[in-house]
């Protein structure tokens, strides 16, 4: 079975090895042309490694994903130099060949920087500072530093205007610094390329930028997509919708190459026209089966630490693990914050997220000597915290495997997303696979309802509400059902039988998917983020056929042809087409319910206890 070949994946496969320097996160991708039909993306070289060398910075970037290290915790020189001897020259490069990028936080500000670039360019590496330029702005700056060995600069400019730009990094007079730096780069030998990360606020002066670049006689413009931050409300006032996006970044190449200066683009995959191309690699083909085939063990407590019994789903589950744990006579405790956790040998531990896990090994150090799983529902939430307690360098992975213990296991419903693991230094064999479970006894199975009026439509979190209008626009003449949208956000465009019903309460918004005649889920692509599982995982529960957009978070918890009916995001007609066949042909709907009740059978609290005991 799929599910199978799934969790051997995960159980064999190995991330490389990685230091404290590494090289970029998957999601980096570099625009390499335009030809007909769309950008190219091709992955970010291996050749290049990645060093903190401060964890503090200047700035106060609007879109900075980085703020979480910036605690201003000193890196010393030692610590930089053992990550320095762990890197290691890839088959068929010369040491020449491996870039060493030295960033931050900003590196100007760390002491070291100086004696660091000494010290790599020894090594026979090529340094190159990753700074805004600010305190590279007095003349002789710059040049010593390149008169250490210093080969390149990528400069963070983020508007051709000082209003733009100072506004975006929160520090008045930094525009002024950092061209002045750049323009003092431009008498030196070093190689110069300008970052600049593609916003709402300053698209509309890409223009000026590459006037700017040429003026100062720079290499390479590199154009970087917002990453999601924890602020999601910020994040997406920033980022330029994907039409806009598509549209400046060919522009942009136009204007690169009448300049004859190179154009690099990083994490714009969300534009990339097929479900294959994002630099994560195909989403895994998991139907909802449970894992794994060896028996469980028996621990003599199950200690539970997070999430309160009346949270919806994680509440929820907790209350149907303790059930069954409890049926096969092994006593659980239920954690509290106020007292000591009293933790015994023989004990296992499940911590409901990444912050109850940062929790357990600050309140117990002997943490490490147990086993411990982590519940990860919510793609590596609080995860930066947790993992800041064993690595220094918050983007990278350490020296050696930094994993904190081998009893130490993630129970993950993102196998599709294991590079993103990878990235971060969780190790594969430290992954066991679940889907997303809701409890069987409170998200019951539903029966279609007999002259069901609707189907149904909600959610909040990545929903493609304009392609579903589209696909309302699309749909044939004959159709006459309605598709009722639940949606949190303002209502989407008017279209042709889509009703567009605001927002409910989680109860009443699960009712009304139980008597839906089937479920719609469109949704936009994201590299770096799973969502639509806990309405996927809903619709399962209630036995409820899906169309669904074929991201990889849909192909971990869907099964197309079986459950649900998987289309291309972000294609209003393939979707059209989908809800009308769910809508005519009664024999499909009825065999994808049928595969959506099987399917439930296999994700409950027992199924989930298989995985939470074993090996």
């Amino acid at each position: 079975m799929a599910s199978r070949g799934t969790a051997r994946r995960l159980r064999d496969a190995r991330p490389r090895a990685s230091t404290l320097g590494s090289v970029p996160p998957p999601f980096g991708v570099s625009l390499v042309g335009l030809p007909p039909g769309g950008l190219v993306y091709a992955p970010a070289m291996p050749s290049v490694q990645w060093l903190r060398v401060t964890r503090t910075c200047n700035n106060a970037c609007r879109f900075c994903s980085e703020s979480a290290a910036l605690d201003g915790a000193p890196v010393s020189l030692e610590e930089l130099e053992s990550a320095l001897d762990a890197i290691r020259v890839p088959l068929m490069l010369t040491p020449r060949d491996v870039e060493v990028r030295l960033a931050g936080g900003e590196p100007t500000a760390s002491p070291h920087l100086p004696a660091l670039i000494e010290s790599v360019a020894r090594r026979g590496f090529t340094p190159v500072l990753v700074t805004n330029g600010r305190a590279l702005a007095k003349p002789g700056r710059v040049q010593h530093l390149v008169d250490r060995g210093l080969a390149g600069l990528r400069v963070s400019l983020h508007g051709a205007t000082a209003a733009t730009h100072d506004a975006l990094v929160g520090a008045p007079g930094a525009f002024r610094q950092t061209v002045s730096a750049l323009a003092l780069a431009a008498t030196t030998k070093a190689r110069r390329c300008v970052s600049f990360v593609l916003t709402n606020a300053n698209a509309s002066e890409l223009p000026a930028l590459f006037e700017l670049a040429k003026r100062v006689s720079c290499d390479e413009v590199e154009l970087r997509d917002v990453l999601p931050t924890e602020d999601r409300a910020r994040f997406t006032s920033l980022r330029l919708p994907d039409d806009v996006a598509r549209g400046t970044l060919s522009d942009a190449a136009r204007r690169a190459e009448r300049a004859k200066i190179h154009l690099r683009t990083i994490g714009f995959e969300r534009l990339a026209t097929n479900t294959r191309a994002t630099a994560l690699g195909p989403g895994a083909q998991w139907p909802l089966t449970s894992w794994p085939p060896a028996p469980p063990r028996t621990p003599q407590r199950l200690v539970i630490l997070g999430a309160s019994p009346r949270d919806p789903v994680i509440g929820r589950l907790k209350v149907g693990i303790t059930e069954v744990v409890e049926h096969r006579r092994i006593p659980v405790v239920l954690a509290s914050r106020e007292e000591p956790l009293g933790l015994r040998e023989g004990d296992l531990v499940l911590c409901t997220g990444f912050a109850e896990a940062s929790e357990l090994f600050e309140r117990e150090p002997r943490a490490h000597q147990l086993d411990v799983r982590i519940l990860d529902f919510h793609m590596l939430a609080d995860f930066e915290a947790f993992r800041a307690r064993w690595v220094t360098d918050m983007r990278a992975q350490s020296r050696e495997r930094w994993w904190p213990s081998d009893r130490l296991v993630v129970i993950s419903c993102f196998p599709g997303y294991a590079p993103l693991y990878d990235w971060y230094g969780v190790p594969r064999d430290a992954l066991r696979p679940h889907p997303y479970t809701v409890d069987p006894s409170v998200f019951k199975l539903h029966p279609e309802p007999a002259g069901s009026p609707y189907a149904f439509s909600g959610g909040n979190h990545l929903r493609d509400i304009e392609t579903l209008a589209a696909a309302g626009a699309l749909r044939s003449a004959s159709s006459v059902l309605p598709l009722h949208v639940y949606h949190g956000g303002p209502a989407g465009p008017p279209a042709r039988g889509v009703v567009y019903r605001g927002s409910t309460d989680f109860w009443a918004f699960y009712e009304t998917l139980a008597k839906s005649r089937f479920v719609v889920l469109p949704l936009s692509r994201d590299p770096t983020c799973a969502a639509g599982i806990t309405v996927a995982a809903m619709a399962i529960a209630a036995g409820r056929a899906v169309v669904a957009s074929a991201t990889p978070a849909m192909r971990d918890h869907l099964d197309d042809g079986v459950n649900a009916l998987l289309v291309e995001p972000e294609d209003p007609r393939a979707l059209a087409d989908a809800i009308d066949r769910l809508e005519r042909d009664h024999e499909l709907r009825a065999r994808l319910e049928h595969g959506a009740r099987e399917a439930a059978r296999v994700t409950t609290a027992e199924t989930f206890v298989d995985v939470l005991l074993g090996p």
